[in-house]
């Protein structure tokens, strides 16, 4: 199994970014059922289009904060209470984990509201120079995580990792296929 990388997004950046401008929302009201909160550290915010163009090919609807025009211009309480009702309206929650995520004060505390959803409805998307190679916090260890399966396919696979979720089922809630 291998990791999403920076090579991967980079080489298809031109395809993921017209998948992000044709289908990106910015009224939150406007989201489908189905949508996923990504979260992400904003010093990734270069790179975040291109993943929410990768999640957005296989079927997913991404709400990101920082397109969100109902968000206060300075971080504040209201800031708090929109993005816990974002998290909470949304169906899915992604965990974009990059090398600066670790640095991030919001990123645990938004897992923590995301928990809420329950470990089924949870993943970290590890982010990465060397697909084979991750350095996971603790914590992650108890979400599963969005990987290469060995037959070639995204998938969400549980803490356990012996059998994944085609990606493409988990993020539209459709049947779930079991991948070994």
């Amino acid at each position: 199994m291998a990791y999403l990388t920076f090579d991967y997004l980079n080489q298809r950046s031109g395809i993921l970014k017209e998948a992000f401008e044709n289908r990106s929302m910015y009224n939150f009201d406007d989201f489908e059922q189905n949508r996923v909160f990504l979260s992400h550290r904003h010093r990734d915010i270069d790179i975040v289009k291109n993943v929410i163009g990768f999640l957005q090919e296989l079927g997913g609807t991404i709400y990101v904060d920082y397109l969100d025009d109902v968000l206060p211009d300075k971080t504040n309480f209201e800031t708090a209470a929109i993005l816990r009702n974002r998290i909470d309206s949304c169906a899915k929650f992604i965990l974009l984990a990059s090398p600066n995520s670790s640095e991030s004060k919001w990123i645990p505390w938004e897992l923590g509201i995301g928990d809420r959803k329950g470990l089924n409805n949870v993943a970290i998307l590890p982010l990465v120079e060397n697909r084979d190679n991750w350095k996971e916090r603790e914590y992650y260890q108890i979400y599963g995580s969005i990987q290469i399966s060995q037959q070639g396919n995204w998938c969400f696979f549980t803490p356990q990792k012996s059998k994944g979720i085609k990606l493409t089922e988990w993020l539209t809630n459709s049947s779930l296929l079991l991948e070994g």
